[in-house]
């Protein structure tokens, strides 16, 4: 049979109209709107297992109706526990940002994916955030440069995410050139007297009679002031990312990964340190104090250049970017080791 016009093209199917796209909200909608509930007749025991050296974790083991079973950690459990009632995804988020702070959308997906195969819900789940990613692939297909920029941009921003390859080799390279030395005994100790020295010294700073400090303008503008307070954050935040992976070198355990991160737009350096769980106490404590203190010991730096040089050696220019610099350091530093949030301090604790 001869074939009249184009030859079918397998990615036109997702280059449609309006309707499509309608249908596309619609079945997104159905996605999130779907409740997820454990079957009955589900046995759940509580333990306790001993992690750490005098140290003692609850963890929960639970039998499906067919014998499948699972072992759940305290995230596990409180997901566990709302679905017992019934819930959607989006409540269970909801639900799981509340309790944890967290953005948990790919951990509770996989948790409830892995129920789903080990016979727990009545519900069948389907994995619709990888169709949807397939789905803007291949729109990218015939998409003009434009699309494919806008599209790239898009799935940067829902990724929120970018890795850093190699970080483990780099960080090692680094501590062994001379991170060795900042994690040294003789050198945390010097820093923190010097620390301490400088608080003497910040109303001298910022306190002079007749002197008018502003945080958010920079030669009397505000978008300076703006470009200012995201490269003086980009430097505290690089070392106390950089301060907390050296550490976790220095205890022999691995930097899992690390790069940078997107929060609310604002770009901002992480790395995993979970493998120094793995570590006694002490030195969990102090891989989380790490990052803190490298704030500290870059302020005193600045503090020492200030005073030590004045207004006599440096611009107004160069002085205005140190008081920030400072100010800001000392804000990073307070608000990372409050122990009522869930940064460096809460983990100290």
């Amino acid at each position: 049979m001869k074939h009249e016009g184009p030859l079918p093209n397998q990615h036109q199917d997702y280059e449609r109209s309006p309707s499509y796209y309608k249908s596309l909200d619609k079945a997104l909608a159905d996605y999130a709107a779907k409740i997820y509930q454990l079957k009955s007749g589900i046995e759940v025991t509580t333990h306790k297992e001993k992690v750490f050296p005098g140290r003692m974790t609850r963890y929960a083991i639970a039998k499906s109706p067919s014998y499948n079973y699972i072992k759940m950690g305290p995230r596990e459990v409180f997901l566990f526990n709302e679905l017992k009632k019934g819930t959607t995804l989006e409540d269970l988020n909801m639900s799981f940002f509340m309790e944890f702070g967290l953005l948990g959308d790919q951990f509770i997906e996989s948790f409830i994916n892995y129920l789903e195969k080990k016979d727990f819900l009545t519900t069948t789940y389907k994995n619709f955030s990888e169709e949807i990613s397939h789905k803007l692939k291949e729109r990218a297909f015939n998409a003009t440069p434009i699309k494919k920029a806008f599209i790239h941009l898009r799935q940067r921003l829902l990724k929120n995410v970018t890795y850093a390859h190699g970080l483990q080799d780099k960080v090692t390279r680094s501590y062994k050139a001379i991170g060795f030395l900042f994690c040294s005994r003789p050198f945390v100790l010097t820093m923190l007297f010097l620390s301490f020295i400088a608080l003497f010294f910040l109303p001298q700073i910022f306190m002079v009679p007749g002197k008018v400090f502003s945080l958010f303008k920079l030669n009397g503008s505000y978008t300076l002031g703006l470009i200012a307070f995201f490269f003086l954050r980009a430097i505290h935040t690089s070392f106390h990312e950089w301060a907390h992976a050296l550490s976790v070198v220095h205890f022999k355990r691995t930097v899992i990964k690390g790069g940078l991160l997107s929060m609310l737009g604002v770009p901002t350096f992480f790395v995993d340190t979970n493998d120094i769980l793995m570590s006694h106490r002490t030195q969990r404590i102090m891989v989380s104090a790490a990052g803190p203190l490298a704030n500290l010991f870059l302020n005193t730096f600045a503090v020492f250049t200030l005073i030590v040089f004045g207004e006599s050696l440096l611009p107004p220019l160069a002085i205005n970017l140190l008081e920030k610099f400072i100010f800001w350091g000392y804000v990073s530093a307070l608000l990372n080791a409050n122990p009522v949030l869930s940064y460096d301090g809460h983990y100290i604790l």
